[in-house]
C-alpha cells in the first residue's frame, strides 16, 4: 500500500491561482503565503482562464464581486476547464442563495469570508491541495489498476511459454513504454539465473544470452532475488556492482535497471526486468509498482504455461506406452500364429527318420 500524500507531500509542488481584480489583495496573498506554496496571480476572470490554459494548477481562489465575470461564474467555468481543480471562493459579501447554488452545484469547494485570517487561509489551501493530492492519487490507481487487468487477461490467454514471454514483453514496450525489458528463469537447483527473452530483439539480446548469473560471480543479486525482494539498479552505482549486473547494465547502457522477482507457489522461478536505456525516460515509482503488479500476474501465466507442458509431455508418454502395448500384444499374435504350424512341421520332422523305411501310407499321406 503506498503512504498517504499528506506524509510525503511538498504542497509547492502544487500550484495555486488567486484571482481578484484588487491588487493590494493579490499582493497581500503573495506575500503570506510564498515560502508555503506556488502561486499564480490574476486580476480577471479571463486572464486567470488563459493562466489555467498554460499552468495546470491544483487549486484555484476567486473573489465573488469582480467586473464581467463574478466569482461564481468563474469557478463554474474552470470546473469546465479543469474538473480535478479544487475551487474556492473568498467573498465578504453573505449571500447565502448565491453561495447555496454554488455548493450544490459542485462549482467550489468551500469558501472564505473576508478578512481571511492567514492562519485560517493556510490551512484552507492546504487541506484544499491535500484532497487535490489523494483524488489525483486515486485517479491514477484507478488507471493502474485497469492497465494491469487487461495486460494480464492478455497474458493469460496464452499457455506457450514463448507466447507468454512475447506477450508481456509487448506489454511492458508498448502498453507501458519501458525502453527495454527483459524475462530471467532460474535452473531447476535455482543456482544459475538466465536471460530466456528480451525486448527490443537485435545483437544486444543476443549477447544478453550469453550472460548468466551464478553463486560465485553474483551472490548478493541472487540472494536478494530468492528472498523475494525487488531491486532497483543505477549505472553510476556500476563499480559497486557483481559482474553479471555490471556487464548488464553496460550491454543495455543504461542508467536504471529495476528488477523484480519472480514468486511461484513454491519458490522464486526467475525475474522480470526493465530499463531506460540510453537516456530515456527514468523509472517512476508508479511505473515500478505496476512492474511488481505485472510480476505477479506473469509467474502465473508462466507456471500455467509449464503445467500444459508437463501435461503435453505426459500424454505424449501415454500414448508412446499405448504403442508400445500395441505392437506387444502384435507380437503376441504373430508369435502365436507362427507357433502353430512350426510345431506341426517339428512334429512331422521328429517322426520322420523312423517313418522313412515304412510303408505305411496313412502317416505319408496325412503328414
Amino acid at each position: 500500500m503506498r503512504p498517504k500524500p499528506t506524509r510525503l507531500m511538498d504542497h509547492r509542488e502544487y500550484p495555486v491561482l488567486y484571482v481578484d481584480d484588487e491588487r493590494d489583495n493579490l499582493r497581500v496573498f503573495q506575500l503570506t503565503f510564498r515560502r508555503d506554496f506556488t502561486l499564480l496571480t490574476a486580476e480577471s476572470a479571463k486572464a486567470g482562464l488563459e493562466l489555467m490554459a498554460q499552468h495546470p494548477v491544483a487549486v484555484v481562489l476567486s473573489d465573488q464581486k469582480m467586473p464581467g465575470i463574478e466569482g461564481v461564474e468563474f469557478l463554474r467555468q474552470v470546473r469546465e476547464l479543469d474538473p480535478r481543480a479544487v475551487r474556492i471562493l473568498v467573498t465578504a459579501y453573505g449571500d447565502a442563495r448565491i453561495l447555496g447554488d454554488a455548493i450544490n452545484a459542485g462549482n467550489i469547494y468551500r469558501y472564505i469570508p473576508k478578512p481571511w485570517e492567514p492562519e485560517d487561509m493556510r490551512l484552507t489551501v492546504q487541506r484544499a491541495i491535500e484532497a487535490y493530492a489523494l483524488e489525483a492519487e486515486r485517479a491514477t490507481l484507478l488507471e493502474e489498476l485497469m492497465v494491469l487487468n487487461r495486460l494480464s487477461r492478455t497474458i493469460h490467454r496464452e499457455i506457450d511459454h514463448g507466447r507468454v514471454y512475447d506477450t508481456l514483453l509487448t506489454a511492458l514496450r508498448d502498453e507501458l513504454a519501458f525502453d527495454g525489458c527483459s524475462v530471467l528463469l532460474f535452473d531447476e537447483n535455482v543456482d544459475r539465473l538466465r536471460f530466456v527473452a528480451h525486448e527490443p530483439e537485435g545483437d544486444v539480446a543476443q549477447r544478453l544470452r550469453d550472460i548468466v548469473f551464478e553463486p560465485d560471480s553474483a551472490p548478493g543479486f541472487l540472494d536478494r532475488l530468492r528472498k523475494g525482494e525487488s531491486q532497483f539498479l543505477h549505472g553510476d552505482e556500476s563499480a559497486e556492482l557483481e559482474v553479471p549486473v555490471r556487464a548488464w547494465m553496460t550491454e543495455v547502457a543504461a542508467e536504471e535497471l529495476f528488477v523484480v522477482p519472480l514468486v511461484g507457489k513454491e519458490r522464486v522461478v526467475g525475474a522480470l526486468a526493465v530499463d531506460n536505456r540510453r537516456g530515456g525516460q527514468r523509472l517512476a515509482a508508479d511505473g515500478r509498482m505496476l512492474v511488481e503488479g505485472l510480476a505477479t500476474q506473469a509467474v502465473i501465466a508462466i507456471e500455467n504455461a509449464k503445467l500444459v507442458d508437463d501435461l503435453r509431455r505426459s500424454r505424449a508418454q501415454i500414448r508412446r506406452v499405448d504403442r508400445l502395448g500395441t505392437l506387444g500384444t502384435l507380437a503376441a499374435g504373430l508369435a502365436h500364429e507362427i507357433n502353430n504350424p512350426l510345431t506341426s512341421l517339428n512334429t512331422f520332422m521328429t517322426l520322420a527318420p523312423e517313418k522313412r523305411m515304412s510303408d505305411d501310407p496313412s502317416f505319408w499321406g496325412e503328414y
